[in-house]
């Protein structure tokens, strides 16, 4: 097949770069520790991005992921559980926590259930400031937007930001092809989101891969919510991680109520 298309799932993504895949080949001959990989990819390529585009209010940090969808995933799951093992162990229960995740309803698309994946619920309200600041309550955690280019009407990145960091919710951007120019890479971290997901076969990875990129805070908070971070008991940060045999059936110390109810 000739591709007249570009880099799209349907077609493998994108043929890697050579380099890319000769450091992957490098790789396969070592064992790593991998948390350790992915704290130390993280920071690296976060510098690569605040090098080119300088940095923000913060030091951009980086999370690879399998792919924007998982980016998507596991930053509604940090909105839900952050860095409590209760929490992160019960998900997609979300019985007793705050779970509700606003979207504007002019901005609704076939990859939006990617942030539900993790057990939040997906709340519409009308794009405007009043309808923001009526929506969010106490079962908010984040607010999710695409970028408003794409979806005529709108409310602009740093509006939402403003209003949901007001309410102390967070803000989360699927912005999976938003790669070039590189200024794009970190456009909605500078107008205020927590963290803004990107699918890396834009950028001549392979297929299935892609990174959150935000602060160090959220992305910490992601990292907890992966396979890797869950494995290791103890990342170095103090937050009382304890290990999968502390949370048995009716241990985790949340009452069983369903998302909605009230109880924040």
């Amino acid at each position: 097949m000739i591709n007249g298309i570009g880099s799209v799932t349907f077609l493998g993504g994108s043929t890697p770069d050579p380099r890319v895949e000769a450091a992957m080949e490098a790789a396969n001959g070592s064992f790593v520790p991998m948390d350790d990989l992915q704290k130390k990819v993280g920071v690296a390529i976060g510098d690569m991005i605040d090098n080119v585009n300088g940095a923000g209010a913060y030091p951009t940090r980086a999370l690879v992921t399998s792919g924007c969808a998982g980016a998507m995933t596991l930053a509604s799951a940090a909105a839900m559980a952050g860095t409590d093992p209760a929490k992160i162990i019960q998900l997609p229960d979300t019985a007793g926590m705050p779970c509700e995740v606003l979207i504007q309803s002019n901005q609704r698309y076939h990859y939006d259930r990617a942030w539900e994946f993790a057990g939040a619920k997906l709340v519409e309200y009308e794009p405007t400031v009043e309808a923001l600041q009526a929506a969010i309550n106490h079962r908010t955690v984040a607010c999710v937007s695409r970028p408003p280019k794409f979806f005529p009407g709108s409310l602009p990145i740093s509006t939402i930001a403003e209003i949901a960091h007001a309410k102390g919710v967070y803000l989360m951007v699927d912005a999976a092809g938003e790669t070039f120019p590189l200024e794009d890479l970190t456009r909605y971290i500078k107008d205020g989101a927590d963290v803004q997901c990107v699918a890396t076969k834009y950028i001549g990875a392979s297929q299935s891969t892609g990174i959150a990129l935000g602060s160090e805070e959220f992305i910490h908070k992601m990292f907890l919510q992966t396979f890797v971070g869950f494995e290791t008991a103890n990342d170095g940060h103090d937050t009382g991680w304890a290990t999968p045999k502390d949370f048995g059936a009716g241990k985790s110390g949340v009452s069983e109520q369903s998302c909605g109810s009230g109880q924040n």
